[in-house]
């Protein structure tokens, strides 16, 4: 899990008591912790949100895909 949370730059500490503790976070929460990058209402709001924005994917290969 640290790796993966390193290569998403996210916060590792909360990410961990969330497997850990299974803590949850409100949105607020969330973005404000650097667990994510938004929070929008809608699926409109995100997509003007994201429209333009360089979005990077980590990727595995899965079955199927």
């Amino acid at each position: 899990m640290r790796a993966i949370v390193q290569q998403r730059k996210r916060n590792y500490d909360l990410a961990e008591k969330g497997v850990l503790e299974s803590k949850s976070y409100t949105a607020q929460e969330a973005l404000e912790g650097g667990l994510i990058d938004l929070v929008e209402d809608n699926e409109t709001a995100l997509m003007a949100t994201l429209q333009g924005r360089q979005i990077q994917r980590f990727l595995r290969s899965l079955p199927g895909f």
